[in-house]
């Protein structure tokens, strides 16, 4: 009944998706103990640069599991590691800066991302279901 090929891609297709996940745990958490260290002021330079340089690293080793997936899988998982890098980015730079312009700029910047893996899922659809699909990416999205 099941192609074992199909299953095997799902199987790994929910391990990364998973992997995906923890990686912007961690990296919330990161940003999370920075704000909590900085409430009344920014972070130190050297905070931001540890930070940048986690993020990074996650986007690297999420960008690498990427690579075990094929076609559509493998393009959605890798916008969505970029997603990831980008949310802790500009999360480290708004805390960093510590103005209203700079989390504008972040909350932006992370729907133009977020966007860009939904639209990634559109992908594979065809006819009217893609096209509804893209609508739904960008109102969700703020497109």
């Amino acid at each position: 009944m099941y192609n074992s090929d199909e299953t095997s891609s799902s199987t790994q297709q929910a391990m990364v998706n998973n992997t995906l996940r923890a990686t912007t745990a961690g990296s919330m958490l990161i940003f999370l103990a920075l704000v909590v260290a900085g409430c009344a002021h920014s972070v130190t330079r050297s905070e931001y640069d540890a930070t940048l340089a986690q993020a990074k690293a996650d986007y690297k080793a999420s960008v690498q599991q990427c690579e075990s997936l094929r076609g559509n899988d493998e393009d959605v998982c890798k916008k969505q590691a970029k997603a990831n890098y980008t949310r802790a980015e500009t999360e480290a730079k708004s805390t960093y800066k510590g103005t209203a312009h700079a989390r504008a700029e972040a909350i932006e910047d992370q729907a133009e991302a977020n966007y860009k893996v939904a639209r990634e899922q559109c992908d594979p659809l065809s006819g009217d279901a893609k096209d509804a699909c893209i609508k739904r990416a960008k109102v969700e999205h703020g497109q």
